[in-house]
C-alpha cells in the first residue's frame, strides 16, 4: 500500500475516535481517546519505518512489541492495552482490504 493510502486510512481511523464534550465529567473517556489517537500515530510511524515489510507484518510486530510493555504498571497496562486494541483493529482493516 502506498504511503498516501496509509495516511488516508490512519487519518480516517483517527477521525472516528470521539473526544467527550464534557471532559471533567468523562475524564477516563478523554484519556482513552487521547491514548487511542496517540496509538494510531505511533503505529503509522512504525509501519513507515519498516518499509521493507508489509503493513500487515509490521502491525503484527507492533502488537507483539506493545504486549511486552503492557505488564509493567497499572498506567502502562492501560496505555499499551489501548495501543494493542487499536493495532488489532487496524490489522483487521488491513486483512479486510487484502481479501
Amino acid at each position: 500500500m502506498p504511503i498516501s493510502g496509509l495516511n488516508l486510512l490512519f487519518a480516517d481511523y483517527a477521525m472516528d475516535i470521539q473526544l467527550p464534550k464534557d471532559i471533567p465529567k468523562y475524564r477516563d473517556d478523554f484519556k482513552n481517546a487521547c491514548y487511542s489517537k496517540w496509538a494510531v500515530n505511533e503505529l503509522l510511524l512504525y509501519i513507515m519505518r519498516k518499509k521493507e515489510q508489509s503493513p500487515i507484518e509490521s502491525t503484527k510486530e507492533f502488537i507483539k512489541m506493545v504486549d511486552l510493555f503492557s505488564g509493567k504498571t497499572r498506567k502502562d497496562k492501560v496505555i499499551w492495552g489501548i495501543a494493542k486494541y487499536v493495532a488489532t483493529d487496524i490489522l483487521d482493516i488491513f486483512y479486510a482490504m487484502s481479501e
